[in-house]
């Protein structure tokens, strides 16, 4: 019989456990029941398979030594008593914390079981320690209403019990504290994503980073902060902004990036120090404190990086406690850090545009490239930088630092620079093979290089953008190991090359208002010549008309004394032929100041009659080629015939009348292009922008029975025809005019 109820209260106890588990399998489930309520089933379940028992689940709090509030579950009516604080200090449950293991009152006569549990009809008890690894979580006290030992089925079943309440005190904890870790990374992120927010809805950086600042010390618990930025040459770090409760300033010295001062160390090494106390070496000797009325002890510090590597500045937090900051507070400080240097990017750009645009509106264009080639070595982690230009099939270099200079021009046609322009793509330069061929023979390129970035300026859309040049972008070697061209990077580096396009496009609107403006200023000063010219040829034919019919009647009324006088009858001669080539010049020349009558001219006939015409030494070649396969253009013949020979004389004069001259012509598209080439000394540079001004003047003779406007004159009428000119010349070898001319469409 005692074997059968022994039977049924062990499977009693196994249904128990059972129940107990599942339960505590439970506990993070939404649908799991409450702690308290696990504690009562195993403070139940133990008294049903004890008979005349009760019981009482604690859970202890080991590091105050102390039971937690509200923690006690009874399991019996009986129990009228339930201490509230702590064990007694020579009961039964301070000895089973101390042994760490189960105590009954009848294993050491010394103990006592608590008088008024004792008052209360208990006779015998017991005390189990709950353990989960090394730590107690809890106390279960089992109490006898009768005089008698715990059988060892009571007490192993009671073993099992305990480990279950251990269980479920421990889930219950790393539950709660996954609530609580919850929570503080939910109010962390809140007040990330606020920081975000405050970089896109201010521009003002200082207050960005103080706010950011204030946020970093609520969340990590910090007395004060400080945001120190890095100078514009990399030397020192700079305050920029505090946070903190201060009776006054903190002081606000420059700290040098070495090893001498906590901030600089971080800055130097670009890693985070979480220093449990300051005044512990090696950090006591380079602790600078901010503020010396206040003692503090521990410091955390993060660098500010930005993805290509480009150090910001350090932000640093201290705190007057000793191991105030946790690795997880460097983590979350790094976030911040994360967040300032995207402030400080972003606002470093918006600052750097708006100084672009006041230079793009109020100076020329090689200040802003000029200014936009420094604000690229600002922004980005790159050494060097330049812009090149293209101008009739060559990159020419318009701004760069120091390290490109000894690029000057660059190869158009080479594989990776026709890629850029033709596509108008960004393309790295990744190996620095691919661009060797840019380099003058006998000439290396920096060591420090290692890999860089070529961007094409393009504007317009569609079928009309088009590349005007190139910016290169060069990284250093020592920093190629640890970092590669980031995204912003591209990003900054693109919006800086669209604003070096639109510079140009200011450039090129600015002088097609000027040649507006001198067009309209051209045909008001036409208007006026010709006014003139009408009415000084009016008056010149009076007064030349007159003389040769005052010598006609001079030679009829003295025919025999002229016969006599040869001298008398030569000069009136003379006479009389000057005047009528002084009225057949004056024609001539002053019907150019009238509108030209446009027609359809064939350029080979009209060079033709030119070089007829025009006075060319023996000494002086012409080759004219590729003429008569051209189509008509709309110009006019005499005008045409005047800019050929100015042209041809100009070439003529700067050989000193001893070379050849190449004539060639093709047609493009819908123009003709005519190129007038000498082998003389060509033209310097400095002075090719100057030879089409009015007033230019490298003290050439005048051509004779020419008004002497010379390339002036050339460049007015090209443009009257709807064409223009321009020169080439390495100012060594030779010059080359290039005429455009459109093509007559009404031709068949």
């Amino acid at each position: 019989m005692t074997e059968e109820i022994t039977s049924a209260r062990l499977l009693q106890a196994l249904a128990s456990l059972n129940t107990i588990s599942q339960a505590i399998n439970n506990l993070d489930a939404k649908t799991s029941k409450p702690i308290e309520e696990i504690l009562g089933l195993i403070g139940r379940s133990a008294v049903k398979v004890i008979p005349g028992s009760s019981a009482i689940l604690y859970a202890y709090d080991e590091t105050q030594g102390q039971f937690t509030a509200c923690s006690s579950v009874t399991a019996d009516e009986r129990i009228q008593y339930i201490p509230d604080r702590a064990p007694r200090e020579h009961g039964l449950g301070a000895r089973a914390i101390d042994s760490r293991q189960s105590v009954v009152s009848y294993s050491d006569l010394t103990l006592q079981l608590n008088p008024k549990m004792a008052s209360q009809g208990v006779k015998t008890g017991a005390a189990f320690p709950l353990i989960i690894g090394d730590a107690i979580v809890g106390l279960l006290y089992v109490y006898l209403y009768e005089e008698r030992h715990f059988s060892e089925l009571e007490l192993l079943l009671l073993e099992n019990f305990v480990n279950q309440a251990a269980m479920a005190i421990f889930h219950a904890h790393r539950s709660a504290s996954a609530d609580q870790h919850l929570a503080r990374k939910e109010e962390e992120n809140a007040r990330l994503r606020r920081a975000g927010m405050l970089i896109s809805s201010r521009l003002d950086l200082q207050e960005t980073l103080e706010t950011i600042l204030q946020m970093a010390l609520e969340v990590l618990d910090a007395h004060y902060g400080v945001f120190r930025l890095v100078d514009k040459k990399g030397e020192f770090l700079i305050s920029a902004a505090f946070a903190g409760e201060f009776e006054h300033a903190p002081v606000s010295e420059d700290l040098r990036i070495d090893e001498h001062s906590v901030m600089g160390w971080v800055a130097k090494y670009r890693k985070s120090l979480c220093l449990e106390d300051v005044k512990q070496p090696p950090w006591t000797d380079i602790y600078h404190p901010l503020y010396r009325d206040l003692e503090m002890r521990s410091e955390l510090a993060v660098p500010l990086v930005s993805a290509s590597g480009r150090l910001e500045g350090v932000l640093n937090l201290e705190s007057p406690r000793i191991g105030a900051f946790s690795e997880a507070d460097s983590h979350l400080l790094h976030a911040f850090a994360t967040q300032a240097t995207i402030a400080i990017q972003e606002v470093k750009l918006l600052e750097s545009l708006k100084e672009i645009s006041e230079s793009i509106l109020c100076d020329g264009l090689t200040p802003v490239l000029d200014l936009i080639v420094c604000k690229v070595i600002e922004l980005v982690n790159a050494v060097d930088c330049g812009i090149w230009l293209e101008d009739h099939q060559k990159l020419i270099l318009a701004a760069g630092t120091e390290g490109v200079q000894s690029l000057g021009g660059l190869p158009v046609q080479e594989a990776l620079l026709m890629d850029v322009m033709s596509n108008a793509r960004i393309k790295p330069i990744e190996n620095l093979e691919q661009i060797s061929a840019w380099w003058p023979e006998g000439q290396s390129m920096p060591l420090e290089w290692n890999h860089g970035l070529v961007l094409p300026l393009s504007g317009g859309d569609g079928q009309h953008q088009r590349t005007s040049g190139v910016l290169c972008v060069f990284y250093a070697r020592s920093e190629a190991a640890r970092f590669t061209i980031s995204s912003w990077d591209e990003k900054v580096i693109s919006i800086l090359a669209h604003y070096a396009v639109l510079a140009l496009q200011n450039r090129d609107s600015i002088e097609a208002v000027q040649h507006a403006q001198n067009q309209a200023t051209l045909v008001e000063t036409f208007a006026a010549l010709g006014d003139v010219a009408a009415n000084l040829l009016h008056q010149l034919n009076n007064k030349f008309g007159t003389i040769p019919v005052r010598v006609q009647g001079l030679q009829d009324r003295y025919a025999d004394l002229l016969e006599q006088e040869s001298y008398l009858k030569k000069n009136l001669t003379a006479i009389e032929d000057s005047a009528r080539q002084a009225m057949e010049i004056m024609q001539e020349n002053l019907h150019l100041l009238h509108p030209i009558q446009k027609q359809s001219v064939i350029l080979a006939d009209c060079l033709q009659d030119t070089l007829q015409t025009c006075h060319i030494p023996p000494s002086v070649l012409v080759d004219v080629q590729d003429m008569e396969h051209l189509p008509p253009v709309f110009a006019g013949f005499q005008v045409l015939r005047m800019v050929f020979a100015n042209l041809i004389d100009n070439a003529v004069h700067a050989m000193q009348e001893n070379g050849h001259i190449y004539i060639r012509a093709e047609q493009v598209a819908g123009e003709i292009l005519v190129r007038i080439e000498d082998d003389g000394p060509g033209i310097p540079d400095e002075i090719q922008r100057k030879i089409f001004e009015f007033q230019f003047s490298r003290s050439q003779p005048q051509v004779k029975q020419r008004m002497g406007f010379g390339l002036w004159w050339v460049r007015t009428i090209m443009a009257r025809l709807g064409g223009a000119v321009w020169v080439q010349s390495d100012g060594q070898h030779g010059t080359v005019f290039t005429l455009q001319f459109p093509v007559d469409g009404s031709a068949p």
